[in-house]
């Protein structure tokens, strides 16, 4: 199917090219030339739509990609550092650290930028996100 997808945008002089992914392959074309190529492809199915679930900038609608993040390097630190207070003779304090350390890394997930634009560049906290989204409902609802 991706060949013939392929071939087809090749004859529109449309540049394309495959993804592989875990169970399947997304077919990726420049965003200048996605509405064309959508109307040159046949239907995807409503079942395996992509698009459902893709992160849009807020900005200028282009699709975001997750930033690498250290909130597991920072839960292991923290596991570690627990474990090693309370090896050391002071469950308490191990419990109180971790929990310290959980609760900066929630605040700190919840500020940092875990998202950037593929078009414009611009990077969004999720609560950035959840605020445009919020706010992109309530002006549809108008």
């Amino acid at each position: 199917m991706a060949e013939e997808d392929l071939r087809v945008l090749a004859e529109a002089e449309i540049a394309a090219y495959v993804k592989p992914l875990s169970r399947g392959f997304q077919l990726l074309v420049p965003e200048g030339l996605r509405q064309q190529a959508l109307e040159i492809l046949p239907p995807v199915q409503p079942d395996t739509d992509p698009d459902e679930d893709i992160e849009r900038c807020p900005n200028c609608e282009s699709q975001l990609h997750a930033i690498g993040d250290l909130d597991g390097v920072l839960f292991l630190a923290a596991v570690v550092a627990g474990g090693w207070m309370a090896y050391e003779g002071h469950p308490g304090r191990g419990v109180l650290l971790f929990a310290a350390c959980a609760l900066i890394i929630r605040v700190l997930a919840r500020h940092r930028s875990a998202w950037q634009c593929g078009n414009c560049r611009a990077r969004f906290s999720a609560g950035e996100l959840d605020a445009a989204r919020e706010s992109r409902r309530r002006h549809a609802a108008d």
